[in-house]
């Protein structure tokens, strides 16, 4: 039976990716990040073979394309394939072209990076959202820039010039320019990454990190996280995982499933992946709640792989991603963050009668000024560990209304 326009729009997320067929090879792939794509089945010959081979062609995703321009691209595309073509080698090689024409510019290089982002990893609205951000990239002169030209100065300049506007668009530029850096650098296109360090854009300014603390929202925000169909298994278990253990959410979406001792229920997050890597943090322990530790081993058991929170690809899942969860399939916009998890917990653990010493042990603060934290023998200590562990477990049952 063909798609409807109702149909698709009601099409939800599931564990697994799975397809619903339209017509004329049509279908939609719906993966368990919630993103919908149109795809269409062609078949060409190759020159060693005697048989028909096939591989789908990706013709965009839902709802930016929709169900009408979706049959008019299918229809595009088997043309194409009737006449002897193979669209997606047609595609790469007008792709290609482009790139040579504007790759060797900072925008472009820029451009070529959010475009393959756009295809493979964003959800549609993360797209959108960075669309709108990089209007302060593609408007200003450092977008001319040649990539081997591009020096720390001039983008710190031009970072801070945008983050006094709007902090938070400074500090999600500072982030992408930075992996799309490390990617040049890994093309061999420039020998090092000159993006500037993060802690200091923008300057003066604070991002704003909404957080519900009180007891009775944080408990309708979690059975909310619980029970919203929207969200999707990924994207419930990353939440639950910074909202029970209250590690920073960057550390959380990338965590391996090699840093967790389920056994044992602790997660053993290494310095150099934590704020500040080697030169100024530590190696945090995070205790496991035992009733959080089961389910995280049915997580473990149902995606397999390298990290606990894989996109549809096996890489983490972005952050953009979860945020967007939190704002949109939550409703929890300019109401609370994922980052605002820490505050949650840290102000929840002093109501129940803990120091704030102990609250900013829990969530991986240092305590004191440089000279008491050399001085600091409890880190990574079995006493400490229990400790916090007493707390998490208050803390979980107190957050899930257990024995109210």
């Amino acid at each position: 039976m063909a798609l409807t326009d109702v149909t698709v729009k009601g099409l939800k997320a599931e564990s697994k990716p799975y397809r619903k067929s339209d017509r004329d090879g049509l279908y939609m792939l719906v993966r368990p990040t919630g993103v919908k794509s149109w795809l269409v089945k062609i078949y060409f010959k190759k020159p060693d073979s005697p048989t028909l081979s096939s591989k789908p062609v990706t013709l965009g995703t839902y709802p930016a394309m929709s169900l009408a321009d979706a049959r008019i691209a299918c229809a595009a595309v088997k043309a194409q394939n009737k006449q002897g073509l193979d669209p997606t080698q047609q595609k790469t090689t007008e792709k290609l072209k482009r790139v040579r024409e504007s790759s060797t510019t900072f925008g472009g290089y820029v451009a070529k990076e959010v475009a393959r982002l756009t295809e493979n990893e964003w959800h549609d609205k993360t797209a959108k959202a960075y669309r709108s951000r990089l209007k302060h990239l593609y408007e200003h002169k450092i977008a001319a820039v040649a990539l081997t030209d591009l020096t720390n100065p001039l983008l710190k300049d031009w970072l801070e010039g945008v983050g006094k506007k709007v902090a938070e668009t400074g500090i999600k530029l500072r982030i992408l320019v930075n992996n799309t850096l490390e990617a040049a650098v890994e093309e061999g296109l420039i020998p090092f990454n000159p993006t500037p360090s993060g802690k200091r854009l923008p300057k003066g300014q604070t991002v704003n990190r909404p957080a519900v603390t009180d007891a009775k929202p944080l408990q309708a925000l979690i059975k909310s996280i619980r029970t919203n169909d929207e969200i999707g298994d990924l994207g419930r278990m990353a939440l639950l995982t910074m909202a029970f253990l209250g590690q920073r959410p960057d550390e959380t979406i990338k965590a391996t499933w090699a840093e967790f001792d389920l056994t044992k229920a602790v997660w053993h997050l290494p310095a150099e992946r934590r704020k500040g890597g080697n030169k100024t943090s530590f190696d945090q322990y995070v205790p496991i709640p035992k009733a959080f530790a089961t389910e995280l081993k049915a997580w473990k058991k149902h995606v397999g792989g390298e990290y606990a929170f894989p996109n549809a690809n096996g890489k983490p899942v972005s952050l953009e991603y979860i945020e967007r969860l939190m704002r949109e399939d939550l409703g929890y916009r300019d109401k609370h963050s994922p980052h605002g998890f820490r505050s949650s917990l840290k102000t929840t653990l002093i109501t129940l009668g803990y120091s704030d010493e102990d609250a900013k042990r829990v969530i991986g603060h240092t305590v004191g000024n440089k000279t008491d934290q050399a001085y600091e023998r409890l880190r990574g200590s079995k006493a400490l560990v229990e400790r916090q562990r007493e707390m998490l477990e208050r803390y979980y049952d107190y957050v899930n209304g257990v024995g109210e």
